[in-house]
């Protein structure tokens, strides 16, 4: 072949490699962009993240139909969901106060003066108010040692300062939940005028045990009911906005279908050789609000839970303490409940007083005042782990892992 012949094969050659290198270029491109109908994490937006970041909320939504027209509606659920969750991480904030959205944080910040919350604000605290009135191991005023609770659940080594290991530790938690536990030295008044009105303030000898004890965490603060109240919120706005082919779900173990009639199996969690494991499934069908506390780091995560050695063994620590003491009940390793009925603010109120309770029949005894409104799931401390208990309507809907030793009794 002469010299130009084989300079003509190696150009035609080259060109139908460089056609054939734009081509797999250009396909690339295009499927980045390109889009299946199914189910989509839906992060918050960029802006948003300023605001929600470490807030332990996400949306999961199911989009279907042609690539344009999922990207579409990811991008208007996106807008909605981020919109929602940030006004709402705002007002149930009891540290930080906004120009844009009266915060809890602002109602302290106040000094007793009355300021105009709005009606959702006004709902959440009066509902908060009247958890906390009845007693039962929660309360609003109780800021200070659910952030003295929440610093050790979050070191990276607990345990030499566990109440049980430093006796300075047990004074401080013992003092903080006696002081707040004193219902005369906390004032929330509440009005539904202009819209809903709250005015806080703390009696003489709180405000001097705050300076003596250096404390700077907020007394008004939600805490282990906030999630509930977050999520409600913001699955509410979602609804409204008629955007339910999704759910939401918490880092905290609460879940929202914003479609019960969508329904799919939830995950229990049990603790095998220290770890989390899968303990079964409960059937969602009909269901549209789910909680699952344990004692116990559920799988993915490493803070908010230890284990700590003690003169009666091994202890458990995590968020749900009781207000009135500061300490565990010691007696549930998990607990999950579901409802079609009630919303996810009464279920992680059931859950949390189930935490306060002293014994398998106390248990037994709460659920059993519930009736067929909910499905409730437990394991004990003491004894076999793996053994599930369950009311009637959880023990017609779940199915334990038997591969992982757990089963029902």
């Amino acid at each position: 072949m002469a010299l130009d012949g084989k300079i003509k094969v190696r150009l035609v050659l080259f060109v139908l490699a460089l056609m054939f290198a734009v081509g797999s270029f250009t396909y690339g491109v295009v499927s980045l962009g390109h889009r299946d109908s199914g189910w989509y994490e839906v992060d918050a937006t960029a802006e948003a993240k300023a605001v929600t970041y470490g807030s332990g909320v996400h949306l999961l939504y199911y989009a279907a139909g042609g690539s344009n027209a999922i990207r579409q509606t990811i991008s208007a659920v996106q807008k909605a969901y981020s919109d929602s969750l940030a006004r709402y991480v705002k007002m149930l904030d009891a540290r930080n106060v906004y120009d844009d959205v009266t915060s809890v944080a602002a109602v302290s910040a106040a000094g007793g003066d009355a300021v105009v919350i709005g009606r959702e604000l006004f709902e959440v605290l009066s509902d908060a108010l009247a958890k906390t009135e009845e007693d039962r191991g929660y309360s609003l005023f109780a800021g200070a040692l659910w952030r003295e609770w929440e610093t050790l659940l979050y070191l990276d080594e607990p345990q030499p300062f566990d109440p049980a290991n430093s006796a300075d530790e047990a004074a401080r938690i013992g003092a903080l939940a006696e002081i707040t536990a004193r219902r005369a030295l906390f004032e929330l008044t509440l009005s539904e005028a202009d819209g809903g009105t709250a005015a806080f303030s703390t009696g003489a000898a709180y405000r001097a045990f705050e300076a003596e004890q250096e404390i700077d965490a907020p007394a008004l603060d939600l805490n282990a009911m906030h999630d509930a109240y977050l999520i409600e919120l913001v699955a509410r706005a979602m609804t409204r906005l008629g955007l339910t082919d999704g759910y939401l779900y918490t880092d905290s173990g609460l879940t929202v279908l914003l479609d019960a009639e969508r329904a799919y199996p939830f995950d229990l969690y049990g603790c095998g050789g220290g770890e989390s494991v899968r303990a079964g499934t409960l059937k969602a069908d009909g269901l549209s609000a789910f909680c699952q506390y344990t004692a116990f780091p559920p799988a993915g995560e490493r803070y908010g839970f230890y284990a700590v050695e003690t003169e009666r063994g091994v202890r458990l620590r995590h968020p749900r303490f009781d207000a009135r003491t500061g300490a565990f009940h010691d007696v549930l390793l998990s607990v999950a409940l579901a409802s079609g009925t009630k919303d996810i603010v009464e279920l992680a109120w059931q859950g949390l007083a189930l935490n306060m309770l002293d014994s398998r029949e106390e248990i037994d005894a709460l659920l059993a005042a519930d009736g067929e409104e909910l499905a409730a799931v437990y394991a004990l401390q003491a004894g076999n782990s793996r053994a599930l208990h369950a009311n009637a309507q959880g023990a017609a809907r779940i199915e334990p892992d038997e591969a992982n030793g757990y089963r029902l009794e």
